[in-house]
């Protein structure tokens, strides 16, 4: 069967939660029998060796996980993850992808860095990193974002509660 997923798209810095609110929202919508796919942008830069963090590199990144998406019609939604740190791209993920539902988890950057679980954050502060977004490369505020999140100081179950609730209100599960 051809349909059209659901498209869920976290943004944010490093270190904001987005990966590990993608992981808990799969969960949730997969114990409603849901067909799920999960296009996380660390993952899938390993994976494509595309490892350019440039401007045009990150762009291009996230055009390719938009066609990507558009191949994944057996699946109800598809959950991404990525730090989409500019506006062009996301306006780009909005204008093709059909169902296209944009969460910014938004994470001071102070909170990232404490966590920085790959010391990703000391290595740009020290340079050794160039066009870290966040440090040294920008990160665009997005315009219109579906949803805001902060994972600081709240429950990763209280935000997955918010998503769902948002989902529901849009008819997602019908």
């Amino acid at each position: 069967m051809n349909n059209t997923p659901k498209v869920i798209w976290f943004i944010g810095l490093s270190g904001a939660g987005k990966s590990h609110l993608s992981d808990l929202l799969a969960q949730a919508l997969k114990a409603k029998t849901l067909k799920v796919a999960r296009v996380d942008g660390d993952l899938r830069r390993k994976s494509t060796q595309n490892s350019d963090f440039s401007r045009a590199g990150r762009v291009n990144n996230n055009l390719q996980i938009i066609d990507e998406i558009s191949e994944l019609t057996e699946f109800d939604f598809v959950i991404v993850s990525t730090i989409s740190p500019y506006e062009e791209s996301r306006q780009k993920a909005r204008k093709c992808l059909d169902n296209y539902f944009e969460i910014y988890v938004s994470t001071p950057i102070e909170v990232c860095e404490q966590r920085d679980p790959k010391g990703l954050y000391r290595l740009a502060r020290s340079g050794q990193i160039k066009n870290f977004t966040g440090i040294d490369d920008p990160f665009e505020t997005p315009l219109d974002s579906d949803m805001t999140l902060s994972t600081d100081g709240v429950a990763p179950e209280s935000c997955i509660s918010e998503i769902l609730k948002q989902l529901q209100e849009r008819n997602w599960f019908n």
